[in-house]
């Protein structure tokens, strides 16, 4: 799992970025010749050769310069920007800036910007360059013209088209990339709410009779009817949590994850969570106990999500755990926060994995022979966030893992009239 980006996307935009230094040289070895036999030798501006050497320097040093951006449309426009300030500043030291010319060259950027086509921006630049030089040429007296001066400005116009308008042509793509990929995942999105809305009620059905059969309101079950009705409730509530998972998953990317915070007991939204997975965990041979702290106050949290959270993380526990194994689920106070924590004797994460199991769709090494979303730590992450609290995870390879949950203690509910919603 990559950090962000899909491989594809990096791929894309190293190719664009890798295109930049041999259209830079062209540019900068154009440029220089411009400055450098535009007027003879003895004449030339006294900061001319200064200017020539750090402007190849900038091609020389290309790749620390590029690796100083993260992103490639910050740095395709730095670019941009940077070489039509040199160039222009070029042009100056030349003494190109009177007659057409300096014209001519901001019209080639501004077509090189705007044209949609490359190769109608090259056709341009060439044909502005040529125009220029036969103008030149038919007005101007021909002893007076020198070779070294005019002969390089075709294919100096030629260069800055081709640069510029290169550069312009893979900022346009990279923008119709980025649109392309938020509607793509804006699809995505009304597709997997639409689904999961169409699978809640059919499950819903399915969870309340399950309800009932337990409850024994359709008559006595005997112990192996009643395991498997528990294993089945069990398998159900994985399937409602995934789908749920899904869902928050996309409202959080769309920056929708909302809490609805009321005064509740901690401790029992916690022991509801555990309740749910006893049947899995004694189905897969696995201890699971609750120690919940005694005298906590009330506190303000969304009661279904810190729910939900716990019970991500206690399913987590359950699927990287070999039999025979132990889960402590407790909850806890300290000064600063309430701290809700998960441990297992399962199967661990590596160290240099520990920072990116709370990205979305993120898995560890240790999943082989595991199915699982990569949702659910995720989850538990915008879950503690929204409640202004964090999460943390220290692990032992091979040995366990454990998650606490962090409420800070601000939202302990002290007034009198706070009561259970």
């Amino acid at each position: 799992m990559n950090s962000g980006r899909k491989p594809s996307a990096l791929a894309a935009s190293s190719l664009r970025t890798d295109a930049i230094a041999p259209l830079r040289w062209l540019l900068i070895v154009a440029t220089s010749y411009l400055v450098v036999f535009s007027r003879p030798l003895h004449d030339a501006h006294p900061v001319a050769g200064l200017y020539v050497a750090a402007y190849l320097a900038t091609g020389l040093f290309w790749e620390p310069i590029r690796a100083r951006f993260h992103r490639p449309e910050h740095l395709i426009g730095a670019v941009i920007l940077f070489d039509v300030l040199a160039v222009t500043v070029g042009l100056l030291l030349a003494n190109e800036t009177s007659g057409t010319f300096f014209g001519l060259y901001f019209l080639v950027i501004l077509i090189s910007v705007l044209g949609q086509r490359l190769s109608f921006v090259l056709l341009a630049a060439l044909a502005a360059g040529v125009l220029h030089v036969g103008l030149l040429s038919a007005l101007v007296e021909p002893h007076r013209l020198s070779l070294a001066q005019y002969s390089m400005r075709v294919p100096f116009l030629f260069a800055v088209g081709l640069s510029v308008g290169h550069i312009a042509e893979q900022i346009r793509a990279a923008q119709r990339e980025a649109f392309e990929a938020r509607e793509r995942e804006r699809l995505r999105g009304e597709f997997v709410s639409s689904v999961i809305h169409d699978l809640k009620s059919p499950l819903g059905v399915v969870q309340v009779m399950l309800e009932l059969l337990s409850d024994r309101a359709s008559g006595p079950l005997n112990a192996k009817q009643a395991k498997l009705v528990g294993l089945m409730q069990g398998s159900l509530d994985r399937v409602l949590a995934l789908s749920l998972n899904f869902l928050d998953a996309s409202r959080i990317e769309a920056g929708q994850f909302e809490i609805h915070p009321a005064a509740a007991d901690l401790p029992s939204l916690v022991d509801g969570a555990v309740a749910r997975a006893r049947s899995t965990a004694e189905h897969n041979q696995i201890e699971l106990e609750f120690r919940g702290g005694r005298g906590l106050p009330l506190v303000e949290v969304d009661g279904a999500q810190i729910e939900r959270a716990v019970s991500n993380l206690i399913d987590n526990a359950i699927k990287y755990t070999p039999a025979p194994g132990r889960i402590a689920v407790s909850v806890d106070r300290t000064a600063a926060d309430f701290v809700i924590s998960v441990s297992d004797t399962g199967r661990g994460i590596a160290d240099d994995e520990v920072g990116n199991v709370f990205r979305k769709y993120q898995r560890g090494r240790q999943v082989e022979g595991v199915v699982g979303s990569g949702l659910g730590l995720f989850i538990v992450k915008a879950v503690a966030e929204a409640h202004d609290g964090s999460v943390d995870l220290s692990s032992d390879l091979g040995k366990g893992t454990t998650v606490s949950l962090h409420i800070p203690a601000s939202r302990a509910c002290a007034a009198a009239s706070c009561a259970p919603a």
